[in-house]
């Protein structure tokens, strides 16, 4: 397999779900020093949000994209000489904005405008000729905690906000998943309970749609051995 240099993007509601599942968290704690990764994003708006302090920590080199229409970042990117973009995951409301012929937001432009300029393109849909995935969630409060039972300290990244005489807070977006108020207080916290995710018979329609103009995994394991035939 060929060591391809591999850019990373993120827009910002993806940045933040990775963030909530402790991505960034793992990535700060592993030295990733010359590496062939380059980690893009959408806005700074995410890297103020603790990411951009964890990447500091990891040593992956990462940036913010400026601030440009959306449109024209998908085109700068889509027409960058890529060996091939592979949108991973894809949800349920951009595969179906996809098959309608609806670019707006990033991830889609560059989808979009990829395709215009003859890039090879793979995609990997949430719900996908499935019927049911189980699914893990990230860390979630609960119940609600008196700010004077509760050390908001547990928490270093500011996930948890509390006022004199009311009720703790938990503030998702920053989350980094470090877990560690699950492990102060387990009967509050939660982390890793499945739920069961029923996919809609449209979006599997969508899905196949789709087929003949990208190609479309189904499971992890297949973007690896699709990219090291490359």
């Amino acid at each position: 397999m060929k060591k391809y240099p591999i850019l990373v993007i993120f827009s910002d509601a993806g940045a933040l779900v990775y963030n909530r599942y402790g991505f960034f968290w793992n990535l700060s704690k592993l030295n990733l020093k010359n590496t062939n990764f380059q980690f893009l994003f959408e806005s700074q708006f995410v890297l103020d949000h603790n990411i951009g302090q964890l990447l500091r920590k990891s040593n992956v080199d990462y940036s913010a994209l400026p601030k440009d229409p959306t449109f024209a970042k998908g085109i700068w990117l889509a027409n960058h000489n890529l060996k091939c973009i592979v949108a991973s995951p894809l949800t349920s409301n951009s595969v179906a904005k996809l098959t309608l012929g609806i670019n707006d937001s990033m991830i889609l432009n560059i989808l979009s405008a990829g395709k215009k300029a003859g890039q090879l393109i793979g995609i990997f849909p949430t719900d996908r000729g499935i019927d049911s995935v189980t699914s893990s969630l990230p860390v979630r409060q609960k119940k609600p905690l008196k700010s004077q039972d509760f050390d908001t300290k547990v928490c270093v990244f500011g996930a948890l906000d509390s006022k004199k005489y009311s009720d703790v807070e938990f503030l998702p977006e920053f989350c980094v998943g470090c877990r560690k108020c699950v492990e102060k207080y387990p009967g509050n916290f939660a982390v890793d309970e499945e739920i069961e995710i029923y996919v809609r018979s449209i979006d599997q329609l969508n899905t196949q749609k789709l087929s003949d103009e990208f190609r479309v995994f189904h499971a992890p394991e297949e973007i690896s051995i699709f990219i090291s035939s490359l």
